[in-house]
Parts: structure tokens; sequence; C-alpha cells
């Protein structure tokens, strides 16, 4: 996907027997996550690193659209650099 598009709608399996649904989100601060491997490290400690942020990152105020896509990362400090880029000139 490119920067600054519309996400199209999907749905997905969630944790605790739900279903996530994108639409469902529409109008509200939404940080989509995915990782490009099951179970390396890496994916493993950034995912917590962006659970331990949530709080940061529900104050942030994202918008419903892709803003901007990391590809390439190196795990440590980037959910760090996830929760500053909506501050970022």
């Amino acid at each position: 996907m490119s920067e600054r598009k519309a996400i199209p709608d999907f749905e997905l399996p969630a944790t605790g027997n739900q279903r996530f649904r994108l639409s469902a989100f529409k109008g509200h601060p939404l940080i989509l996550y995915f990782y490009p491997k099951d179970a390396p490290p890496g994916c493993t400690d950034e995912s917590l690193q962006l659970r331990d942020l949530h709080a940061q990152f529900a104050k942030a105020g994202w918008a419903g659209r892709i803003a901007r896509e990391w590809r390439g990362v190196k795990v440590a400090g980037h959910a760090a650099e996830v929760l500053a880029f909506p501050r970022s000139p």
C-alpha cells in the first residue's frame, strides 16, 4: 500500500474470540501493525513495545488512512519512532 490512501474495509479474527472489522473504527484513531513472520524475537519484541506505548498512541490522535508505512525496520526503538511520527513536522 502507498501512503495517504484509503484502506479497503476488511475483517479478521481477533483476540478474545472476537472479530476485527476496519469499518467499525471509521472516524477513530487507529494504528495497524502487521509483522512479516510469526514467532521471530524481533516481531515479538516490537509487538510488546507497541503494547507498552498503547496509552500514548491513543493520545496521539491518528487518522483512518495510511500516513506512513515502515519496512525493514530495526526493532529497538521503532515503537517510539512510530509514536513520534504524528508529532513530526
